[in-house]
């Protein structure tokens, strides 16, 4: 038997269906005067002011179509059709959304030829190993740190840069280190460090054709020997860049990464004070690293050489060393004892005033003993040997460092007799008699390749004075 309150509640739920649908209808009927997103019953929908105003969104919407999704004129852009249609940008991808399905419509696929293909490809890749062995998330959370520092940096003249190869993190599975992240002037990270990157990248391959189906921890003698003689190649190239980019070593019994050397920590992020990897950073260490990040950006935008010696002041300097070279030591050779202004100036701010004269002698001595331009500048003006430090450091084999640190260790001067080069990570199983064996050496072998190498500079020094009255033609600017 049906009740009364029953019969009451059906006849409610009739009269509130009846409600429903007259106002759907009246919706439905409604008229608008610009295209409108609409939703009855369930069911999505468009509505137009005319058959006209349907045929030229239509339209328009084919042209987006045409080009694929990242290539799409601006013109055919959400932004653009809303102003035109005087409705949000909101709203034209609820329109677009219903339309693309009742029209079929699909972007075509990106194609790419050439060297934007081949560009297309190294970014693809990148992405993949970005992925694998570092964090796209908190990559992209130092990215905005960056640009709440200096909202134009990374648009106009800054990246940030990966330091060490991405792909043979990849490669020999291991997970990328925060102390491998900096930031670079865009001239540094996608020009300057190109060729060395390139031969850094050979040199990877190289080692991963070696192990190729060998068992790592089974590695014979002869293999860890070329192993090895592949890192020392892989330090000095990496040292030449003076931290722009980081030399990833292999472990000559696993053929995992063993170590990542050529770190300037004045140059990464965290300025060394965080010693964990990418995918473990918290927001503690992003905290850490926002610091350092002010002066790290100033720094970049503010390089403009084209070569990296060790974050001395080398534009300053160069300049200088022109004076010194085209005016300076010809007074000195002529006795006339007379220097130039800039030597003057910018020598009293390293040496006292009197010192100038020897200032520019000893530059001179340090040219003709074959030394680099700016070894001998570095030498004359400001009496360190910091080039030739880092030299000597690249200069070294896995082996040999692994030996200095166990030294250095002993008489606890730490990682400050190694430079701050962070060369090794992990402890030595090496006794100090077995790291003096190593060490001893290997410190008169990179004595005797210096020594080849100045008595090569000099010889070619002395040709090109054959015929040159000019010390600017004789001695050049480079390295």
């Amino acid at each position: 038997m049906v009740t009364v309150t029953e019969k009451f509640l059906a006849a409610n739920r009739a009269k509130a269906a009846a409600a429903s649908e007259a106002a759907k209808k009246k919706a439905m009927e409604k008229k608008v005067d610009k295209p409108t997103s609409t939703y009855y019953g369930g069911t999505k929908g468009v509505k137009f002011k005319n058959e006209t105003q349907r045929k030229e969104y239509i339209n328009i919407l084919k042209e987006k179509y045409k080009s694929p999704s990242k290539s799409t004129p601006s013109k055919f852009s959400n932004q653009n059709i809303a102003k035109k249609f005087n409705i949000t940008p909101y709203e034209v991808e609820r329109i677009n959304s219903v339309l693309k399905k009742e029209l079929n419509l699909e972007y075509p696929k990106q194609t790419y030829e050439g060297e934007q293909k081949r560009q297309r490809e190294r970014d693809v890749k990148r992405k993949a190993d970005i992925k694998k062995t570092s964090s796209p998330k908190i990559e992209k959370e130092i990215k905005n740190i960056i640009k709440q520092i200096n909202p134009t940096a990374l648009k106009n003249n800054i990246d940030l840069a990966h330091r060490a190869s991405l792909r043979a993190n990849s490669m020999f599975g291991s997970d990328y280190l925060a102390s491998s992240l900096g930031v670079d002037p865009k001239s540094v990270n996608q020009e300057l460090v190109r060729s060395a990157e390139q031969k850094l990248g050979k040199l990877y391959d190289d080692q991963r054709k070696l192990i190729k189906g060998l068992t790592p921890g089974k590695f014979s003698k002869e293999i860890q020997k070329q192993i090895e003689n592949i890192n020392y190649k892989i330090s000095r190239i990496s040292g030449e860049t003076k931290g722009a980019l980081q030399g990833v070593l292999m472990d000559e019994k696993t053929g995992k990464v063993g170590s990542i050397v050529g770190k300037d920590y004045a140059k990464v992020l965290g300025a060394g004070l965080i010693d964990k990897n990418v995918k473990n950073l918290t927001k503690a260490d992003l905290d850490i690293i926002q610091l350092n990040l002010p002066e790290q950006i100033k720094r970049a935008q503010a390089f403009k050489g084209t070569k990296f010696y060790s974050g001395l002041p080398i534009e300053g300097m160069y300049e200088l060393g022109k004076e010194v070279v085209t005016k300076d030591i010809p007074a000195i050779a002529k006795g006339a004892g007379k220097l130039s202004k800039p030597l003057l100036t910018t020598g009293a701010k390293l040496l006292p005033p009197a010192y100038a004269y020897i200032a520019a002698a000893d530059i001179g001595s340090k040219l003709q003993e074959g030394y680099t331009f700016p070894e001998a500048l570095e030498y004359g003006l400001i009496g360190t040997d910091v080039i030739g430090r880092i030299k000597k450091q690249s200069m070294l084999t896995p082996k040999e460092r692994e030996a200095q640190q166990v030294i250095n260790n002993a008489m606890a001067s730490g990682a400050e007799e190694l430079g701050g080069m962070g060369y090794i990570q992990g402890p030595s199983t090496l006794s100090i008699q077995e790291a003096e064996g190593i060490m001893q050496p290997g410190l008169k072998r990179i004595q005797k390749q210096l020594e080849e190498q100045r008595v090569q500079r000099r010889s070619e020094v002395e040709k090109r004075a054959q015929g040159l009255g000019s010390l600017e033609d004789i001695y050049g600017y480079g390295p």
